[in-house]
C-alpha cells in the first residue's frame, strides 16, 4: 500500500514537473506558503518516524511534501496558457488562452497583487 502511495504522490510531481517546463513566468508566493510547507514537511517526517520508521515510510512523506510543493510553486503563465491549480484535485491544469471565456481583472491600489 505504501507503495502505491509513493508511485501516486511521484506520479503526481512528475506530471506537475512536465507541465511547468514550458511556463516562462513563475506566481511568485507568500512567504506564508513557504512556512505552511515547511511545517507540513516537519508534520510529515515526523509522523514517518512515530509510526513507522521505515525507509518506505520517508519516501513517503517526501514524495507527498514533493507533491505540494510542486502545487504551491509549479503555477506560471506562457504566452498562450496558464497554469493553475484549481483545488478539485491535486494535478495542476494548464488552461490555454483562447478557452477562457471572460477574465475579471481588479485593480487594487496601495497592495501588492501577485
Amino acid at each position: 500500500m505504501k507503495i502505491l502511495g509513493i508511485g501516486l504522490f511521484l506520479a503526481g510531481f512528475g506530471y506537475n514537473y512536465w507541465l511547468k517546463r514550458k511556463m516562462t513566468i513563475f506566481i511568485k508566493q507568500r512567504p506564508l506558503v513557504q512556512w505552511i510547507l515547511i511545517a507540513y514537511a516537519v508534520l510529515a517526517f515526523y509522523m514517518a518516524y512515530q509510526w513507522g520508521s521505515t525507509i518506505q515510510d520517508y519516501i513517503l512523506a517526501g514524495s507527498s511534501v514533493l507533491l505540494l510543493y510542486s502545487l504551491a510553486f509549479f503555477q506560471g503563465i506562457n504566452k498562450d496558457s496558464v497554469l493553475v491549480f484549481l483545488g478539485t484535485t491535486s494535478l495542476l491544469k494548464r488552461i490555454k488562452v483562447n478557452e477562457m471565456d471572460h477574465i475579471l481583472l481588479e485593480e487594487v491600489s496601495g497592495k501588492t497583487t501577485y
